[in-house]
């Protein structure tokens, strides 16, 4: 009996299980050394069980496509976001089922999930989309081992292999202050009733799920403050925020006028419809669409003249503008949400005024200088 592991054809990186056992020959190609070496050891012990008479049980075949369903209606569901439990069960039944889902788990090579990831790039899928859909396959392989039931994740190290790693992230490209007023001058004549929301977004900086999920007991007209607590989805709301932590926003003036008004409209037409809703922002008492708002976004953008932009955006304008004016990092940094003023200085860094010069002259004293300055100063040469 014997069980080798080696490379083919030397450094390639993939590495073959050579078995040679009572006169037969056989080889598979594994990936990696390390799971090379752990499935040589299992065959070395499933031979020498089978020399020693020892009769195991047939272990039953898990399949795939039912082994990921039970991971993300389980695991996934509760340890990620809303959207991301969306995300990833589209994906094993739109993208990864119908290729592996019927594979028992340890029967998955590298093979079949490179011949799936290529299948989805002929047919269009984007860098970052391969990399997602690897991402929910080796999620499942990895819960997979961990539950004993494969010896490898043959998805690991794939996406440096394939060159999926993520893509580089678009520029930031915020409105200015007059193209904020001309996109929100066009809401405000085709759609007046998303007036209140967009104003908003463009004055707080919130999320588009905060603002779907943002209640009337969230502000405080008083203090002028909102307290953003949860994040909505179309009829899904979450108890919580992106970073999982609540906070207070300041209200400027115009955004606190025309929330009052807004409250004061709202209610009469709750009345009107007879309707009880708790919601800033709704329809018809129901949660707000957001394939709505980005649709009236994107129609807003286009009749306004201007190059696209995302909705997202919005945010990238609040925080520039704000910087752009001298708020301070940490004041911006609040604003958003971020966990950490590094990430708002990272992100924004670009937007802030460069004062260098005016900094630097702080150093000198209101003193006159012993050296008297001559008028050819600037010209003359060291």
């Amino acid at each position: 009996m014997g069980v080798k592991v080696r490379e083919k054809i030397k450094g390639s990186g993939e590495w073959w299980v050579f078995v040679s056992h009572h006169g037969k020959r056989r080889s598979k190609k594994v990936g990696p050394k390390r799971q090379a070496m752990i499935v040589a050891e299992e065959i070395r012990g499933q031979l020498a069980r089978a020399d020693l008479g020892i009769i195991e049980p047939k272990k039953e075949q898990v399949l795939f496509g039912r082994y990921a369903t039970e991971w993300v209606d389980g695991f996934v569901k509760q340890a990620k976001s809303h959207g991301t439990y969306r995300r990833y069960k589209g994906l094993l039944k739109q993208k990864i089922n119908n290729s592996i889902g019927n594979k028992p788990l340890a029967d998955i090579t590298r093979g079949d999930i490179r011949d799936l990831l290529l299948k989805q790039a002929r047919a269009g899928a984007s860098k970052s989309s391969l990399g997602l859909i690897l991402c929910v396959i080796s999620g499942v392989m990895q819960h997979a081992m961990d539950d004993e039931l494969a010896v490898a994740n043959p998805a690991a190290g794939l996406s440096v292999k394939l060159g999926l790693n993520r893509e580089q992230k678009k520029e930031i490209e915020p409105l200015t202050a007059g193209e904020t007023q001309m996109v929100l001058q066009v809401i405000n004549d085709r759609w007046p009733e998303l007036y209140p929301f967009f104003l908003t977004a463009f004055r707080t900086g919130m999320r588009l799920g905060e603002l779907c999920g943002l209640q009337w007991g969230d502000i405080d007209f008083h203090r002028r403050q909102i307290h953003v607590r949860r994040t909505a989805k179309d009829q899904h709301v979450t108890d919580r925020t992106k970073t999982h932590a609540a906070r207070t926003l300041d209200m400027t003036d115009q955004l606190h006028a025309m929330l009052i008004s807004h409250r004061k409209r709202d209610l009469e037409t709750c009345v009107r419809l007879g309707i009880t809703q708790k919601w800033v922002f709704h329809q018809s008492g129901k949660l707000m669409p957001q394939a709505t708002i980005r649709r009236r976004w994107n129609a807003a953008v286009k009749s306004a003249g201007l190059s696209h932009r995302r909705l997202h955006d919005i945010r990238h304008t609040f925080a520039s503008q704000l910087l752009q004016n001298g708020a301070p990092i940490p004041y911006v940094s609040k604003q958003l949400g971020h966990s950490n003023p590094h990430i708002t200085l990272t992100v924004y860094a670009h937007f802030i005024p460069d004062d260098s010069l005016s900094m630097i002259n702080t150093l000198d004293s209101p003193e006159d200088t012993p050296y008297k300055v001559t008028a050819n100063a600037e010209s003359s040469q060291v």
